[in-house]
This record gives structure tokens, sequence and C-alpha cells, in this order.
């Protein structure tokens, strides 16, 4: 069954067979460069670590459309699970300090839900702080493996992600109240928040590059704040059953 019904299974899986062929040519090239490396042949310009770098960074993209459109698609969260820790394993290798900031969200929130390793988690967190986002969402992610991160209250990129900090604030209160507030940021804000995003509208304007829409962070969110999703099982842009994948 699909998850996000806004394409069809036919191109989910194009993408995915797409995406799944050009890992598997990017990592024979990487494994070419690394015996030229090992021989002393040099064939490119740029020196073979650092055409391998640039095409590691290529394969944590393509890795992280691949990822998704299976999400997407209604494939087993087992398998949606092996492919994001391959997409972990080349995000490391690739990081640089300019990675996006929904990227980050991204890495954090699954990890979350998935209950990734504390070390695995700790690895992606040494490469964010390089970055140094100073970010209330990001620092709440982070919190959630370490009780002691500091906790700032400004935002990257406020627009939708500042309407999470009354989601999370009120929940020490009232977490219904809390629950309904998260419902309207993901109902209302979410996806309008992002008009800037490449993939903004890409169902509408070519549906064949449609991965899927999902707020991972707010799944994040209601395994941090220890909300009762139920209202949210049928939400557009709610990853309900990663946050209870365990449950199945």
């Amino acid at each position: 069954m699909l998850r996000d019904n806004l394409n069809t299974l036919e191109n989910y899986k194009e993408i995915i067979d797409f995406n799944l062929e050009c890992i598997s040519d990017w990592r024979n090239d990487i494994y070419s460069l690394l015996d030229d490396e090992k021989k002393g042949i040099q064939r490119n310009p740029r020196k073979n670590l650092e055409v391998i770098q640039y095409i590691t960074k290529d394969i944590t993209s393509y890795q992280e459309d691949l990822s998704i459109a299976m999400y997407s698609a209604g494939y087993p969260i087992e398998r949606f699970k092996k492919e994001f820790f391959k997409e972990i394993d080349s995000f490391l290798l690739s990081w640089k300090s300019s990675y996006g900031y929904v990227q980050m969200i991204r890495f954090l929130s699954i990890g979350i839900m998935l209950d990734i390793d504390k070390e695995i988690a700790d690895k992606i967190i040494q490469m964010i702080k390089k970055d140094n986002p100073a970010d209330f969402l990001i620092d709440t992610l982070i919190s959630f493996y370490d009780k002691n991160w500091k906790i700032h209250h400004n935002f990257a990129f406020p627009k939708p992600y500042i309407f999470t900090k009354e989601v999370v604030e009120l929940a020490k209160q009232d977490k219904l109240k809390a629950l309904f507030k998260l419902k309207y940021y993901l109902d209302n804000l979410w996806y309008k928040g992002h008009k800037d995003c490449g993939w903004y509208n890409i169902h509408k304007v070519n549906k064949a590059n449609h991965i899927g829409y999902w707020s991972f962070e707010s799944g994040a969110l209601v395994k941090i704040l220890d909300l009762d999703d139920s209202i949210l099982k049928d939400q557009q842009y709610y990853p309900y059953d990663l946050v209870h994948y365990k449950e199945s």
C-alpha cells in the first residue's frame, strides 16, 4: 500500500530502480579509484581521493531519494532502514559544513524513530556540530540522545519550523493540546513552509520525480514528547508507521 499517494507505484519503482543503478555504478567507480590510488595511478585532473569524496556526496543525495521513495511506495520499514543506514555511511564520508538544514533534521528525526544505536547517532551529531547551527529544533532532536545538550531558542530557518517550539513547550503542561498544535502544524504550515525548496509541488510539475512529502521531525517529536498520535495516523505528511514500526 502506498504511503504517499501523490505518485503511482510504477513511478516510484522507476525512481528506485534508477537510483539503485546510479549508486551501483558510482560505487564501482569508487572501487576503481581506490585501486588506482593503491597502485599510484592518477587518471583525473583532481586527486583520486578528492574525486571519491565528490562521488560519495552524489551517492548520499541519490541514497536519500532512494530511501524516501521506498518509504512512500510502501516498502517494508526494514528495507527502508537498510537503505537509510547506507545513506548514513555516505553522509559521514562526504560531510561538508554547508550540508543542508533539512537534511540534518531528517537524519536526526529518522534516527530517533528507528531507534538507531547511540554510537551511530553520536557520529551524526559530531558531524552536525561542525556546522554548529545553534537551532532549537536540531538541539531538541539531539537532546534525545544527550540530555545535557544546550537548547538554543533561535531557528536557522523559522518558517515553518519555529512552530515546533510551541509544540515542545506546550507538551510540558498539556500533551493533548500539544498534539493538536502539531496537527495544525502538519495540516496548515509544514508543506506551505517549504515553498522555496526544489521539491515543492513537484507532484504537479513532474510527477515522475516525486519521491514523497514527509515531516519526519513531527514523528520524532511525537516520540520525544511521548504523545498519543492516533489522530495523525492518516495525516498526509506524518510518518505514522515509522514511529510505530517496532510495534508491528
